[in-house]
């Protein structure tokens, strides 16, 4: 297995131009704490080419793979699948894949960009959380019977589609690449597709926007004992079936959702600040440091001091 190189990555987008662009708020997880942090910056790139196969890999970034000329076959870890033109294959990170052309001329053209959001951000087992806070991710992470990561388009739509993407290449390889232009197709871009989709593939069911309040509480809570009969308390339920339910809807228990926040929220004060980690400790709901230091270590795997001491993903 290898690692593709990223094609001359090219930073041209924060998270908060990102927000901007898509004109979403970052509000099921956390939306007044993600607004006041600035993540690293996007990568971008793009590149288009006649290609004739490559080894079983994965990838570091999202790639939107649009099959333009020919067929091709998609084998992932648990399938094979054909692709023919007016495919487009929406990879997300970490996914292992190898794709082979058929024996007529293939072409294809690739968009691909690294959002810190999706490393930062607690996932639940099927990405429901993440999908909620940035809608157009949704085509990456959705997986299901009705959408398994492939959308075909007609060649009216493969048009509109394509345009972006050149213009995207064309303003990203040049000599000084140009920001504003390669953010003003992108935006086109992420819009088209997300048309597209939504006229193709119905959306995920949002079972899970009554927990908005719950999360918007734990997010500007994270400092006391938060308590779920509370937290029940808020939907008029009882403190059982708001755990049973939030375990069926997200794949983890609230008790772990909740300790889980704590730690993404320790990791950044940790390489952010220069708070004592007993202070650190304090400020996410840990009365005792040792207890905390344990926990840290379950479940980021290197005590809190190394962590801030070396240099690891957040």
């Amino acid at each position: 297995m290898i690692k593709d190189p990223v094609f001359r990555l090219y930073n041209v987008l924060d998270y908060h131009e990102l927000l901007a662009m898509i004109g979403q708020e970052v509000a099921l997880i956390n939306g007044k704490y993600y607004q006041k942090n600035k993540f690293h910056s996007l990568g971008i790139g793009g590149y288009y080419n006649e290609w004739h196969g490559f080894q079983y890999h994965n990838y570091d970034f999202f790639e939107l793979f649009i099959l333009i000329e020919g067929a091709a076959q998609l084998v992932t870890a648990t399938e094979t699948r054909k692709l023919e033109q007016g495919d487009i294959f929406f990879l997300k990170s970490d996914q292992k894949i190898n794709i082979q052309p058929g024996r007529q001329r293939c072409r294809r053209v690739s968009i691909v960009f690294t959002p810190d959001i999706y490393n930062i951000l607690p996932k639940s087992a099927d990405g429901s959380i993440l999908v909620k806070c940035v809608p157009f991710l949704e085509p990456f992470i959705r997986c299901d019977a009705r959408y398994q990561n492939i959308l075909h388009v007609d060649a009216i739509a493969l048009k509109r589609i394509l345009l972006p993407c050149f213009q995207i290449i064309h303003y990203f390889n040049c000599a000084k690449p140009r920001k504003e232009l390669v953010l003003l197709f992108l935006t086109s871009l992420l819009q088209i597709l997300q048309e597209e989709y939504l006229v193709s593939v119905p959306a995920l069911q949002r079972e899970y926007d009554i927990f908005r309040d719950i999360f918007d509480f734990i997010e500007d809570h994270l400092d006391h004992d938060i308590k779920i009969s509370d937290l029940a308390g808020k939907l008029q339920i009882t403190g059982n079936y708001l755990s049973a339910k939030f375990k069926k809807t997200f794949k983890i228990s609230l008790i772990n959702y909740i300790t889980t926040r704590r730690i993404v929220k320790a990791k950044i004060l940790l390489k952010n600040t220069d708070f004592p980690i007993t202070h650190i400790s304090h400020s996410i709901g840990f009365n005792d440091s040792a207890y905390f230091a344990k926990t840290f270590k379950n479940m980021a795997g290197i005590t809190p001091r190394a962590y801030r001491d070396g240099n690891f993903e957040l």
